[in-house]
């Protein structure tokens, strides 16, 4: 469609199993469509956006910041390396940070929600984990995990948009409940 067209309407009807009848409000052939058209029109603009949740460099990722309820954790890049800063100081797994940074850069969301909670019910006034990524530009992206939802994901926004909150999997936060020990070079003996 140009700047110029005007508008056509799409005209939806009855289901036929799996599919839905559908129309150009001025145009005679009617076409069955999937379904789905139905879940993605009835989940307005939320659930029409796009679901990646950040979108940077992996490369120009400088400091990695994971809080846990009860720790913290920070990764700093030295060169072409990764180095654990705290606790600890000493030098992580290269392929254990960046596989942190490339998981969240590559972070989509399940679904936006458009009718979001009370604050306290998502657990996002005190996220289970809160991942800071931040670029050699000094930009610092924040995101924040929450309490599990009742279809097994997880209550999740960005720091710069808290009044937008998106779900994200279990998998996800598994991936990011991490120890000093499993970023370690070397572990200590155990």
């Amino acid at each position: 469609m140009t700047a110029d067209a005007d508008p056509v309407t799409l005209l939806l009807g009855s289901k036929k199993g799996e599919q839905v009848y559908a129309k150009a409000k001025h145009a005679a052939p009617v076409y069955l469509v999937k379904g789905e058209i139905l879940d993605l029109l009835g989940a307005g603009v939320a659930g029409l956006r796009n679901k990646q949740a950040l979108d940077f460099k992996s490369d120009d990722a400088a400091k990695v910041i994971l809080k846990y309820p009860d720790a913290t954790i920070v990764c700093q890049k030295q060169g072409a390396n990764w180095r654990l800063t705290a606790p600890v100081q000493e030098n992580a797994k290269n392929g254990a940070v960046t596989a942190i940074v490339y998981q969240v850069n590559a972070l989509k969301a399940e679904r936006f929600l458009s009718d979001v909670p009370r604050l306290a019910e998502t657990g996002l006034d005190t996220p289970d984990v809160q991942l800071s990524v931040v670029l050699k530009n000094g930009t610092e992206h924040v995101l924040q995990i929450g309490k599990p939802t009742q279809d097994g994901n997880r209550y999740a926004r960005l720091r710069s948009s808290p009044e937008t909150v998106f779900l994200v999997t279990e998998t996800l936060l598994e991936a990011l409940k991490v120890t000093v020990d499993d970023l370690r070079e070397t572990p200590e003996p155990g």
